[in-house]
């Protein structure tokens, strides 16, 4: 955690999370909400398996968890806060998280977070078609009459696209591959240039 008070910024202790879990290969992090509560959620993977942590954003708040939700996962987690089942009274949207599957695909799982006790749902697996893939990153635009979710997949060198509406969550569009030379995690925003962004 790194604190900054005017221009003095220091990076405070290591706070250790999941030391029964083993080794992690990836993790995912977002600043989120529960209720009324800013939190911070946590998705590690240890092996082909996936489990959430979280813990109240305020200074020295206790992780909870392990929730162990997922088992034949590989490559890197990713993790958003999106507006389904948010409210204006209500900001804590569901976590929708994505996820390669070993034996090819992608695995699309999601949680309501305005109340603790609610179990991760899924998988909705999609992208068969591509085989393995090495690596997904997920966003939320508004492109369109919806908001949607956006995947950008890496299967060895090349990146492919899916999306589909919030309001359809059984019909994914794509893939369409538009680039032929990656390497490593694709990073996707919707930036603020333009409306729809």
């Amino acid at each position: 955690r790194r604190e900054c008070a005017a221009a003095d910024c220091t990076w405070s202790e290591p706070d250790t999370v999941g030391q029964t879990f083993g080794r992690v290969q990836f993790a995912t992090l977002l600043s989120g909400t529960r209720g009324s509560e800013p939190t911070i959620e946590l998705v590690a993977r240890s092996g082909a398996k996936l489990a959430h942590y979280w813990r109240l954003s305020t200074p020295h708040s206790p992780w909870q968890g392990p929730e162990w939700f997922a088992a034949g996962v590989t490559g890197n987690p990713s993790l958003i806060q999106g507006s389904r089942g948010a409210t204006h009274a209500r900001r804590d949207g569901a976590l929708e998280l994505m996820v390669p599957l070993a034996g090819g695909g992608i695995a699309h799982y999601w949680r309501d977070n305005g109340f603790a006790d609610q179990p991760w749902c899924g998988p909705a697996v999609f992208g068969l078609e591509l085989g393995r893939v090495d690596a997904v990153v997920l966003t939320e635009s508004t492109q369109g009459d919806d908001l949607n979710l956006e995947v950008i997949v890496r299967q060895g060198g090349q990146l492919a696209h899916y999306w589909r509406p919030t309001r359809d969550p059984r019909t994914w569009y794509g893939p369409t591959v538009f680039f032929a030379e990656a390497a490593g995690i694709p990073g996707f925003i919707e930036g603020g240039d333009g409306v729809p962004g």
